[in-house]
C-alpha cells in the first residue's frame, strides 16, 4: 500500500476497519474511493469485493475491469487473482498465464497454483515431475499448501513405496507447521 496522504491513509485504515468488523458495503465505498485514485492494492480488492459479492451484487465484469487495471500497473496479487477467477471460470489458459507471470516473481501462491495444473493437467499436459519441482520450489517459499499437495503426490505413489511413508511424515509435518503458524 503506497498512500501519499494522511487523509488517504486514515480512509485505507477505516475501510480495513469495517471490512474486519464485517461492514463490507461501508468497506467497499471506501475501498473504491481509494480505487479511482489509482491505489493498486485498493483496485485488487475492489475487484475481489465484486468477485465475492462483498458489500456490493457479485459483478463479474466489474471485477475483471478493477483486477486488469491494477494488473496493468503490476500489481501481483491483482495478477494472481485474475489467474484465480479465471480457474474458476475455466479458462485454463489465462489462468496460466497470470500465475506464470506472477511465478516469475517469485510469488509462492502462483507457484503453488501451476504446480496443481501441472498435476492435475489443467490446460497443461500432466506432468508429475515439474509439479513436483514447482511445490518444491513453493515449499522453499514458505508455502504451507504445497507441502501438503507434494506430500498427498508422495502417499499416492509419485516417488514410489518408500515415497509413501515420506510423504506420511511430511504431510504430518506440514500439519503440525500450520498448527504452529496459527
Amino acid at each position: 500500500m503506497f498512500m501519499h496522504s494522511t487523509e488517504e491513509k486514515n480512509i485505507y485504515y477505516k475501510a480495513s476497519d469495517l471490512y474486519k468488523s464485517k461492514n463490507f458495503g461501508e468497506a467497499f465505498k471506501l475501498y473504491l474511493e481509494l480505487a479511482k485514485m489509482g491505489k493498486t492494492d485498493c483496485q485488487t480488492f475492489v475487484g475481489w469485493m465484486f468477485f465475492k459479492g462483498e458489500g456490493v451484487e457479485v459483478n463479474m465484469e466489474k471485477a475483471l475491469y478493477w483486477m486488469r487495471l491494477a494488473a496493468k500497473a503490476n500489481d501481483l496479487e491483482a495478477t494472481f487473482s485474475l489467474g484465480k477467477i479465471y480457474l474458476k471460470q475455466k479458462n485454463y489458459k489465462r489462468a496460466s498465464d497470470c500465475f506464470s507471470k506472477a511465478a516469475q516473481s517469485e510469488y509462492s501462491p502462483a507457484i503453488f497454483n501451476l504446480a496443481r495444473m501441472y498435476n492435475r493437467g489443467n490446460y497443461f499436459d500432466i506432468d508429475k515431475d515439474l509439479a513436483a519441482n514447482l511445490f518444491k520450489l513453493a515449499i522453499s517459499k514458505g508455502h504451507l499448501i504445497s507441502r501438503r499437495d507434494y506430500a498427498l503426490m508422495k502417499i499416492s505413489g509419485y516417488e514410489g513405496f518408500i515415497g509413501r511413508f515420506s510423504g506420511l511424515y511430511e504431510f504430518f509435518y506440514g500439519f503440525f507447521l500450520a498448527i504452529k503458524v496459527t
